[in-house]
């Protein structure tokens, strides 16, 4: 009896080692995903910028140039 109650509470343990990893596991790779599509959104928000400057800097080229 005490062979089954040692073999039932260690598959308990497996059983929640187990569920912990893969919890684990999936929080990880939806923090990978996360961090992808910031940066990813960083990246467009960077190129949003560098347009913005350099239609800037054209538009303030052509100002000068009629000066």
């Amino acid at each position: 009896m005490e062979a089954f109650v040692s073999l039932s509470i260690t598959l308990l343990l497996v059983g929640l080692l187990t569920s912990i990893i893969q919890a684990n596991y999936a929080q990880h790779t939806v923090f990978e995903r996360k961090i992808r599509e910031m940066e990813e959104s960083l990246l467009e928000a960077m190129n949003d910028i560098e347009g913005c400057l350099q239609a800037c800097q054209i538009e303030e080229g052509s100002h000068s140039s009629k000066s």
